[in-house]
């Protein structure tokens, strides 16, 4: 069996995996989310409910209203933008929101840029 830790060390480099995959391949990406299954394995998440683009913010509801009824341990990805003080304007960031048995457990950022030569150079994770 799996001990917290390792279950939050899973379920972060699955939604950071995802997130990367996105932006690698498509330069950007809509909310990933991932779940521990009840093998104890983590496994990617989607929700589909008929619309192609619904807004973000209303996709993220659904999402997590779903993972909360159907999942104890879940972690959500999202594409946003930040304010940090080694920079004038706000920078992209993956936001990782974390739940463990429930309960929220906890959010960290993971800062990225693209480069001119079309690679992606991501910063130190951290959380708040």
């Amino acid at each position: 069996m799996k001990t917290k830790n390792q279950i939050l060390g899973d379920l972060l480099q699955g939604v950071i995996d995802q997130a990367k995959y996105f932006l690698r391949e498509h330069l950007e990406f809509y909310p990933v989310s991932v779940a521990l299954n009840n093998k104890n394995k983590i496994q990617a998440i989607a929700l589909y409910e008929g619309e192609d683009k619904p807004k973000t913010s209303e996709y993220l509801k659904r999402l997590e209203k779903f993972l909360e009824t159907e999942y104890d341990s879940f972690g959500i990805g999202v594409n946003v933008q930040i304010q940090n003080a080694d920079h004038d304007k706000p920078i992209d960031a993956i936001e990782i929101k974390l739940w463990y048995k429930g309960e929220n457990y906890q959010s960290c950022f993971l800062p990225y840029q693209f480069n001119a030569n079309g690679s992606i150079e991501y910063g130190e994770l951290y959380s708040y």
